[in-house]
């Protein structure tokens, strides 16, 4: 265990140890590649450790890293077997992806909840590579948008439908590399928000008005999150204006039309079409048809033209499996 430096770092291709934070979280694995883009994420780092798993660390580990390390898990090696979840049995997604990608995510939200966003940030990039690497890149053509849904948790599963619903609107939008990863680690960001309110706000049958304007912060909340680690202004602001309107009658700041970013509002597309689907609003809908009949029936006071019609034109009027019929 020794501790190392920037400069040290920008020698590397290849990385030749485990990388820890100084909490003891690995931040990157022994072997990867080191992109300028991880280059400049280690910079938001007070100090950094190089660490081999072959070595003692408990001579000199700097206080918390060996309980840490030994609670820290990659995505290659998740068990799966161990964690219990639905898998869609007609996604075009692999059944062990459904079920590492939602593991994995469902992990890295604890440590968000337990350890504070910084903590967590590093994962969330892995999960963003994770995503375009064994998602994004390998679907383009989708018949049916019910094939690359995740069911189950809700909390896991909608910030992984909004990513990749918005990476494949990204695609057919003609968006570069660079700004469709964005616009996804932007999309599963997006109710980071969410993490730091009362749980208990999330389960209430019936919302009071004070209850309504507690769960609206999440906006704002998330933003000076994102805002915290330095993310570029067009992630954050993907969590700040994913609640905006078209016509202006949204939160938090009553934007309208082009004063919302594009980035956001192909969020915010894919946002309501996930909360519908998952039946979180007033509107209880069985498959996925009657889900784009309701995102045309709130239509351009919802959303700007260009980007319901995108949405809606990616997939078929016809895919009428019925959403409990999904699951395995």
């Amino acid at each position: 265990m020794r501790l190392v430096t920037n400069d040290e770092l920008g020698l590397y291709k290849i990385l030749p140890f485990n990388l820890h934070s100084e909490h003891g979280d690995k931040i990157f694995s022994v072997g990867e590649v080191l992109t300028p883009g991880k280059l400049t994420l280690l910079q938001h780092y007070d100090k950094l450790y190089a660490y081999d798993e072959s070595s003692d660390m408990t001579t000199s580990a700097p206080q918390g890293l060996k309980k840490t390390v030994m609670e820290d898990f990659d995505y290659d090696d998740l068990d799966i077997t161990k964690y219990k979840t639905p898998i869609n049995k007609i996604s075009l997604i692999e059944p062990e992806t459904q079920i590492k990608v939602k593991m994995y995510l469902d992990k890295v939200i604890d440590i968000t909840k337990d350890f504070g966003f910084e903590r967590a940030i590093p994962k969330y990039f892995t999960l963003n590579e994770i995503l375009l690497r064994e998602i994004t890149n390998n679907i383009n053509d989708v018949a049916m948008s019910s094939q690359i849904r995740f069911i189950g948790d809700y909390e896991v599963c909608h910030p992984l439908n909004v990513a990749i619903l918005s990476s494949l609107m990204a695609k057919k939008l003609e968006f570069d590399n660079d700004a469709i990863a964005e616009i996804v680690i932007g999309a599963f960001l997006h109710d980071i928000g969410k993490t730091q309110l009362d749980e208990k706000l999330f389960i209430k049958t019936s919302l009071s008005n004070a209850d309504i304007r507690k769960i609206q912060e999440h906006t704002k909340i998330g933003y000076s999150m994102l805002k915290s680690v330095e993310l570029p202004e067009s992630i954050c602001n993907i969590a700040l204006q994913h609640h905006e309107n078209n016509d202006g009658t949204g939160y938090p700041m009553g934007l309208s039309g082009d004063m919302i970013s594009i980035p956001t509002q192909i969020v915010n597309v894919c946002n309501v079409y996930d909360n519908l689907a998952f039946n979180k609003t007033s509107y209880k809908l069985k498959n996925n048809r009657e889900v784009l009949r309701t995102l045309l029936e709130l239509g351009t006071k919802r959303f700007s033209a260009e980007m319901l019609y995108t949405f809606i034109h990616m997939f078929s009027y016809n895919d009428t499996t019925d959403f409990e019929e999904m699951k395995l």
